[in-house]
């Protein structure tokens, strides 16, 4: 191999997916253990359950437990394993955009508990809060998984 070329290494994650980096990058360790695909994807699972939710409010949804924003995985890694990252502006901002995302959550489990007929884009629709925080979360997730160095690949 070249002097200074990039060696690739393959690795399997915890949950059993594959992902390749490069050795030079030093992907850091607390940022590989964080699945970003499976973080936004959870987060996207959210719309569905709220759909379903404001369709029959029948309190199997606790607002003030959704409006924790350290329950989920993610939450978890936020304010556990990644704090090494609290300087960096990218995280900071998931930081910030991940509790807004649970706050706003709560807000629609409080408007459909409390008997208030909410339309679900009114709701849960791309321009709506829920819609533009779960938007930024999903791309600052994948901002983070960037400077993860990991290339994710399902193989």
């Amino acid at each position: 191999m070249a002097r200074g070329a990039l060696r690739r290494k393959q690795s399997v994650g915890s949950n059993g997916h594959r992902f390749k980096f490069d050795e030079k990058m030093r992907p850091d360790a607390a940022l590989l253990c964080m699945n970003f695909d499976d973080a936004a994807k959870a987060h996207f699972d959210w719309k569905v359950k709220l759909r379903k939710y404001l369709e029959n409010p029948d309190k199997s949804l606790d607002a003030r437990t959704i409006e924790m924003d350290n329950r989920c995985e993610l939450g978890k890694w936020i304010h556990g394993e990644s704090s090494r990252y609290a300087k960096d502006p990218d995280f900071q901002e998931l930081r910030k955009e991940h509790a807004n995302f649970h706050r706003v959550a709560a807000s629609v489990v409080q408007r459909a508990d409390a008997g208030e007929k909410v339309a679900e884009e009114v709701a849960l629709g791309a321009s709506s809060a829920f819609g533009q925080a779960s938007k930024q979360v999903v791309q600052l997730l994948m901002k983070m998984k960037l400077k993860s160095g990991a290339v994710t690949s399902r193989t």
